[in-house]
């Protein structure tokens, strides 16, 4: 069964729950468009925040999805903004970080397993300590108070650098750019595993090949790219241009699952592709 965190912070969030004919629950989450993507693991772990809606793979600690909504007001210069990590304290399987001497990081999260020795033993994997960022920008959250929400480890992943802060991060600042035009944007963020050529990058089980973004507004226009992780700082960003069933087909999730007839239209033109 799914785990569902939002203890502190359901204030700003639109939740309805009303039950079918079968008892079931659906759950109506403000940070998703159409519906939460569906097709992850029944052990992932939901985390609502006043930001994001993050779900977090019990296997990785990772998310292998993750939702927001930009408004113009929220928009900011982040710049000074403090960028200091801290683990999430409603994500019960979150990874957690302990730094080494040097560049490299440890991340480290339990055992899955219910010997008496998995209180304090970790999975680790060692990475450079610039190949991990936010799966969502500061900048489109600079003038919320609640952006120290972008510091939580639920939002980080294992992303190379020159891919993040080229092509992935001009999105972003084109995405923020959209929204300033038109009032408001969903975005739809994750990791896509595996050996895939097709992407330009071989992974691991635990290290993404590529990464998806997904921005869609709520008249149904949608924009889907896939970014491969060894793509170059001046790659271009349209050139990462997908669509949603090959999004799909990489990820095994469904995106927009309350409706059958999207996308309505492209956002490719107001995002500069």
């Amino acid at each position: 069964m799914m785990i569902i965190r939002n203890l502190k912070y359901t204030s700003i969030l639109i939740l309805a729950f009303y039950s079918n004919s079968s008892g079931a629950q659906n759950i109506h989450v403000a940070h998703c468009l159409q519906g939460c993507p569906a097709g992850t693991s029944e052990t992932n772990e939901l985390v609502i925040r006043h930001l994001f809606a993050v779900s977090l793979n019990e296997q990785t600690g990772l998310a292998d999805w993750l939702s927001y909504r930009v408004i113009d007001g929220s928009i900011g210069i982040a710049s000074l903004l403090p960028r200091e990590w801290n683990n999430d304290e409603l994500a019960r399987n979150s990874i957690q970080f302990e730094p080494l001497v040097g560049e490299e990081l440890v991340i480290g999260r339990p055992r899955s397993t219910s010997s008496p020795e998995s209180s304090y033993s970790v999975n680790e994997t060692v990475i450079n300590s610039s190949d991990r960022g936010r799966l969502v920008p500061m900048s489109s959250f600079a003038k919320s108070s609640y952006w120290p929400d972008l510091n939580l480890l639920s939002i980080m992943s294992l992303i190379k650098n020159d891919m993040r802060v080229g092509p992935w991060a001009r999105l972003d600042q084109r995405a923020n750019h959209l929204v300033q035009q038109t009032g408001e944007a969903y975005v739809l963020v994750g990791p896509i595993y595996g050996n895939n050529q097709s992407v330009g990058y071989v992974g691991s089980r635990n290290i993404p090949s590529a990464f998806f973004k997904i921005i869609a507004n709520a008249q149904g226009d949608i924009s889907a790219f896939v970014f491969g992780q060894n793509l170059a700082q001046h790659t271009k960003y349209c050139a990462q241009l997908s669509d949603i069933e090959t999004v799909e087909s990489l990820t095994g999730l469904e995106f927009f699952p309350r409706v059958f007839n999207w996308p309505l239209g492209s956002l490719d033109a107001q995002l500069g592709c």
